[in-house]
């Protein structure tokens, strides 16, 4: 479902939403005013200055259209954080109503499509966020693809190195073209990799100094070490990265993270915001 699609299944079920509300809710307080039962819910205790019919479907005709127009500029402009917050403002309106039904354990008007209106909604944001990351994700992956292609290219010899599990970071070593990836491992069942798991981690971490220690052992098994290199590279945006940022000749504090940024430029470290 592409989010052009969610998008106008949100506003028509919305508008039902609405109208369903606007023809039930008059009836319905007269029926239940007299029981104490409802006492609480917000349509009966303000029921005197509920406006009329007429007027109600006039506001909400107004913010239907409202809401088709900026929903619809949104995706043409593939502006996802509106269509995002429209979704999420949308959503606590929905739920709202869904909550107040819970208070007095019985359905009220609007509840009902509210619930089936809410499951697009949802869909809507996903898909919207998803957009959203997709978008940055090619902007940065240009980027840093780019990046790490000079390297390559120039013969450098590369690898990844990072604090996360090797079966999340491995497609991301793959699709830079770096070979080589040192990252957490976890234990599994028998000792192969490709077993099933038992999430218990196994070996030294590769997280602040264990990135060191995860690195020199690797260039060991190559028969190298760092003295070998005129000059070696780090790019990090993690002030957890120091340690190894500290070895290298050529630290690179990239997209880092306030303390990090402070920190190399103090120490006249190259900043790089690749976005």
């Amino acid at each position: 479902m592409s989010v052009g699609t969610a998008a106008f299944l949100v506003i028509v079920l919305f508008t039902v939403h609405e109208f369903d509300e606007i023809i039930r809710v008059v009836p319905w307080i007269g029926r239940r005013a007299a029981d104490p039962r409802f006492a609480r819910d917000t349509w009966i205790s303000r029921r005197d200055s509920y406006p009329s019919t007429e007027a109600v479907a006039a506001m909400i005709g107004e913010e239907i259209v409202l809401l088709s127009l900026i929903l619809a500029v949104a995706v043409v402009a593939n502006a996802m954080p509106v269509v995002l917050a429209v979704a999420a403002v949308n959503s606590i309106h929905l739920i709202t109503h869904l909550v107040l039904a819970g208070r007095v354990r019985a359905w009220n008007p609007g509840s009902v499509t509210a619930a089936i209106t809410l499951l697009p909604n949802f869909a809507l944001i996903v898909l919207a966020i998803a957009q959203g990351m997709s978008v940055v994700w090619r902007l940065v992956a240009t980027a840093a693809l780019e990046l790490v292609r000079k390297h390559i290219d120039a013969g450098d010899l590369c690898c990844v190195v990072t604090a996360t599990n090797e079966f999340i970071t491995r497609p991301i070593a793959t699709a830079f073209g770096v070979d080589t990836l040192i990252a957490c491992e976890v234990e599994t069942t028998d000792g192969h990799p490709d077993s099933p798991y038992t999430g218990r981690p196994t070996g030294t971490p590769s997280y602040r100094e264990g990135k060191i220690v995860r690195t020199e052992a690797w260039l060991a098994s190559l028969g190298k070490h760092w003295g070998d290199f005129e000059h070696s590279y780090f790019y990090s945006d993690s002030h957890n990265d120091i340690p190894l940022l500290e070895k290298v000749t050529d630290p690179i504090a990239t997209n880092p993270d306030d303390t990090l940024r402070a920190h190399a430029s103090d120490r006249g470290w190259r900043i790089l915001d690749l976005f």
